[in-house]
């Protein structure tokens, strides 16, 4: 290693390889007739203190399994890692009922996994340094700047000066508001969503965006900004798109809810708010009308299944009073401010 912090990386490795032998994660053996290997990898990274220096090196040796075909060389693939939605959810539920919160971690934990299927690696020869694209903020921590990071997250392979500049102020802007978080007060254990979308009129046919937010215990615990798969031709079919999205987020959560015995059960429905008294009045509505494109009624049951199932209840909010609305659309900072005080975001 040609790296001034060689000494530091290659303490980190063979902390790695002793972790992988004592787990007995492998072994060599002579690579079977008719048999292929997927090569290997190593994984650098530094953890890092608030304060930007360097807490701990951290090295990963990782299988090619990218080269591995669905079907082939495995079946079933899960990851049990827990969603941040799920982390957010206990964290406002610890500050409501003013409960402690204990964190721990498995070193390696990974390594005692047992694998189904035979598998032939390649053995370790040398050392890649990776970098990883990151979007920790805008998933993690910081839902106002949703909007923006997903639309300019479509021109990563292409960027031109307008994008750079776009960039720059989405920079400049976390600057200005770096000691901005969620916080979590002792409000009532009540979950509640907003849904919003953006249609373009004048590119009729075009993608909308769709952009949902839900609160508890007064702070976000889950939102989203994303281009609409679907091409809509009307506010209306857009606003159901996104309250169809709103829905499924909706529908995980109140079972993850249903699953915590600190809640009164059964759970009342989810509170949905939505700015669009016509997609409102269309679900409410049990009318069928057959002009209605086909993905649009699929969308439209499934949310009328969920009302009916007292999942969630829909209501009408204003459009200022949308927490959800900077997640769509470009706004003023005055909006943008109310917004993220919506969605629990205050300074220290």
């Amino acid at each position: 290693m040609a790296s001034s912090e060689a000494k530091q990386w290659k303490e980190v490795v063979k902390s790695e390889m002793d972790s992988i032998v004592s787990n007995g994660t492998w072994k060599l053996v002579d690579l079977p007739p008719g048999c292929t290997t997927i090569g290997c990898k190593w994984i650098f990274k530094k953890k890092l203190k608030p304060d930007g220096s360097v807490d701990k090196f951290k090295a990963r040796l990782v299988a090619k399994g990218f080269k591995q075909k669905e079907g082939i060389d495995y079946f079933d693939t899960y990851s049990p890692v827990a969603r941040l939605t799920t982390i957010r959810v206990l964290i406002a539920l610890a500050s409501v009922y003013s409960l402690p919160i204990h964190q721990m971690d498995v070193k390696t934990a990974f390594l005692y996994g047992e694998l189904e299927e035979k598998i032939y690696m390649d053995q370790p020869e040398g050392f890649v340094a990776h970098g990883n694209e990151r979007k920790y903020l805008a998933n993690g921590t910081r839902p106002d700047i949703s909007f923006s990071v997903s639309k300019l997250a479509r021109y990563t392979s292409c960027p031109d000066r307008t994008h750079w500049s776009a960039l720059d102020r989405v920079l400049r802007y976390l600057k200005g508001t770096v000691s901005l978080a969620i916080h979590y007060g002792r409000f009532h254990a009540v979950l509640e969503g907003y849904s919003d979308a953006s249609w373009i009129a004048k590119n009729s046919g075009s993608n909308g965006c769709s952009g949902y937010v839900f609160t508890l215990g007064g702070g976000a615990v889950s939102w989203k900004s994303a281009k609409q798969t679907l091409i809509t031709r009307s506010t209306f079919e857009a606003e159901l798109c996104a309250l169809d999205t709103t829905g499924i987020e909706a529908e995980w959560l109140f079972g993850l809810l249903s699953q915590l015995p600190i809640l009164s059960q059964p759970l009342p429905p989810i509170d949905v708010h939505c700015d669009s008294q016509t997609t409102i009045a269309k679900v409410k509505s049990r009318k069928y009308n057959q002009k209605t494109k086909r993905h649009i009624q699929v969308r439209l049951k499934s949310i009328r299944a969920l009302v009916s199932d007292r999942v969630i209840g829909i209501d009408f909010v204003g459009t200022k009073d949308n927490v959800a609305d900077p997640l769509t659309k470009e706004l003023d900072l005055s909006q943008v401010n109310k917004s993220r005080l919506g969605m629990g975001l205050k300074t220290h």
